[in-house]
């Protein structure tokens, strides 16, 4: 009775941790989806838009997305105040943009955390529920006097099961993890390239409005 209650246990505890991997694959993947969709849309504007201010309407009412973030990030709507305001403007814009950027990667980690933790003990799992169900055979053979590979065998079948259903759990769980893990990096990269070609983008029209600003005003 024990043992089986073992391997039944073991079986709850690998279905639990199937159903974890793939709860977490599937959001994954719809995150970065997600995010490359922003990645892309945000650079397909700059090369639309001549100047910031047509291409922070073409992402009006759009507050949550990532590119829109950025995008009010670098342009300092959301520039931290208090003892940053003894910085710069274009420092607090700084600071804010690389929080946005911080919050934006973070989120797309999440979870890779839990597919490693899968991949790496769902294995040791299934070959727990093997050693208890060898255990159990080894007893039942003990308990009658004569044994024979009919009464081996079946228990023993079922043990080594326990062993390919923790693999059966860690493979696809290993696969995402690297697969999401590569998709991640990238798309970090593109997100700070994308962000320090928008701040470059910024600090020239500003640089450009001041010059302007300045020769009105030294002009007759």
């Amino acid at each position: 009775m024990v043992i089986d209650a073992g391997i039944v246990a073991t079986c709850a505890l690998l279905a639990l941790m199937s159903i974890s991997s793939w709860t977490v694959m599937i959001r994954q993947w719809l995150t970065l989806r997600w995010m490359r969709t922003n990645i892309e849309n945000l650079s397909n504007a700059l090369i639309k838009n001549g100047n910031i201010k047509d291409l922070s309407l073409s992402f009006s009412g759009r507050s949550q997305e990532p590119c829109k973030r950025i995008l009010d990030a670098a342009q300092g709507l959301h520039a931290p105040g208090g003892s940053y305001r003894q910085l710069d403007h274009q420092s607090r814009c700084d600071i804010a943009l690389r929080a946005v950027l911080r919050s934006l990667d973070q989120n797309m980690s999440r979870g890779l955390g839990m597919l490693a933790s899968i991949a790496s003990t769902s294995p040791f799992v299934g070959l727990f529920g093997t050693v208890w169900g060898i255990f159990g055979a080894l007893s039942e053979i003990a308990q009658v006097s004569e044994a024979s590979i009919q009464a081996v065998a079946q228990p023993m079948g079922e043990a080594l099961l326990m062993t390919a259903a923790g693999i059966a759990v860690a493979l696809p769980a290993v696969v995402a993890y690297n697969r999401f893990s590569r998709m991640r990096k990238d798309l970090a990269q593109d997100l700070w390239t994308l962000a320090e070609d928008l701040r470059d983008i910024i600090i020239s029209e500003s640089r450009s409005r001041q010059e302007a600003a300045s020769a009105q005003a030294i002009s007759p």
